[in-house]
């Protein structure tokens, strides 16, 4: 059997964290070591556009990819998704995130 689970509040979570500059050990690692993805992961949080951007588009989706993967797995790992603390619960194991998989 497999499930996925939606991430409720994922947005909104790196939104604070970024907003708070704490909570997510991935976020500190992501802003610095790698600010082009950092910079994507807050446009997609906020909903505000990159510097000399328009829209928050595909191309932000892109360039955020492999960091919002890695925030995901941390927002798992710190139970705040009720979804997958359900699953995990039940015996379930986190196997792997996919992203834009709505």
């Amino acid at each position: 059997p497999q499930a996925i689970a939606s991430l409720i509040g994922l947005c909104d979570w790196v939104k604070k964290c970024i907003e708070t500059s704490s909570g997510s050990e991935q976020l500190d690692i992501l802003r610095s070591n790698d600010p082009g993805s950092f910079e994507a992961v807050q446009a997609i949080a906020t909903g505000i556009p990159r510097s000399g951007h328009s829209v928050v588009g595909v191309g932000t989706y892109r360039d955020a990819e492999e960091g919002w993967k890695k925030l995901a797995k941390e927002f798992v790992e710190l139970e705040l998704s009720e979804e997958a603390e359900l699953y995990l619960l039940r015996g379930a194991r986190l196997v792997g995130i996919e992203h834009l998989a709505e």
